[in-house]
């Protein structure tokens, strides 16, 4: 799957693409600041940039389920799944 970022100005010079290399469908993302961004998918799938997405981790969430969002509140992060699950860092 690949993840497009877009800025303001519609330049096609101007959209950076990532691979993530993965056949999960991905669902949501949020973006930190320049450097972290964490991605949600299929199959209980979070995947995490450090270095504005050059490369990614991928961390197993406790759920098969499909996570549909991720947000970041006082730098604690949130996930929200199917079947009613809310995970959230420590």
């Amino acid at each position: 799957n690949f993840l497009k970022f877009q800025s303001q100005n519609l330049s096609p010079n101007n959209i950076k693409k990532f691979d993530l290399k993965t056949n999960i469908t991905l669902l949501d993302f949020t973006v930190l600041n320049q450097n972290n961004i964490f991605v949600v998918g299929e199959s209980g799938s979070l995947f995490s940039s450090n270095d504005a997405g050059n490369t990614w981790k991928k961390t197993q969430i406790q759920t098969n389920n499909k996570l549909n969002t991720v947000f970041f509140l006082d730098n604690k992060g949130w996930v929200a799944g199917a079947g009613g699950k809310i995970f959230h860092s420590t």
